[in-house]
């Protein structure tokens, strides 16, 4: 199914896309955020636990501080492309913990609620890093409390749990993805806005021997060979209680 086809079936209009840091959502749903604003003029917002201020590359001389503050820049420069909005949760890079009383889980079910949020798309429960572990299950909690009327009342409640898909793990390793988003149209804006994020381009080039841009090349085109498009950003479905959706109706 083409790009738009695909978002006329997921029919979101207001998308949070949850992250551990600063980058994760555009390595792994960049594309598809940008079809979304194209196609259906959705609400983009990223919401980030922390703002990765441990990711230094050897040999720098900034602070976390400094660190923190360029990632914040970049990432709501790159928001801001998508006529979106960028919001830090308030974590400690690297020592994120999920429980029901972690500030984050409030902050993001307030968000959900203010954004009127009908998909929610966040890391897998298992990936490279610790941080995007608890991402995924402080995304999933806020789902639930998102629509518990006894929860957070000063608040106005969603009346149906957002949908909520998986992005692919860091390289796609040990996912079995089942939706796929043909983002062709979109990668060069894509890597384009990729750029943006400077402070890990260098980052990652230094710790893993590839940039962002390089990363997407890999992976989004393999994700298109899969589904037989030129570049596709691929996604694992929440199979939780009232997080699934019919993908379309018979006549």
């Amino acid at each position: 199914m083409k790009g738009g086809e695909m978002l006329e079936s997921l029919s979101a209009k207001s998308i949070v896309a949850v992250e551990a840091h600063p980058d994760d959502v555009e390595l792994g749903c960049l594309g598809t955020l940008l079809a979304y604003q194209h196609f259906l003029e959705a609400r983009i917002t990223i919401a980030a636990l922390t703002l990765g201020d441990r990711a230094l590359t050897p040999g720098t001389t900034k602070s976390p501080k400094e660190i923190s503050a360029e990632r914040f820049e970049e990432a709501t420069a790159v928001a801001n492309q998508l006529n979106g909005e960028f919001r830090y949760l308030g974590q400690k890079d690297c020592y994120t913990e999920y429980s029901p009383a972690n500030p984050a889980v409030e902050k993001l079910t307030r968000l959900l609620r203010d954004t009127k949020a009908d998909l929610v798309i966040a890391p897998p429960p298992r990936d490279y890093h610790h941080d995007h572990h608890m991402a995924s299950q402080i995304a999933e909690h806020a789902c639930v409390l998102a629509i518990t009327p006894a929860i957070f009342q000063d608040s106005q409640p969603l009346l149906r749990s957002p949908r909520m898909l998986h992005m692919d793990p860091i390289t796609g390793l040990g996912a079995q993805p089942t939706v796929y988003i043909d983002i062709s149209q979109f990668f060069e804006k894509k890597c384009e806005l990729l750029r943006i994020h400077k402070s890990q381009m260098e980052y990652m080039a230094n710790w893993a021997s590839w940039d962002l841009v390089e990363y997407a090349k890999i992976v989004n085109r393999f994700r298109g060979l899969q589904s037989g498009v030129k570049y596709a950003e691929a996604f694992s479905p929440v199979l939780s209680y009232s997080r699934l959706r019919p993908e379309s109706n018979l006549p």
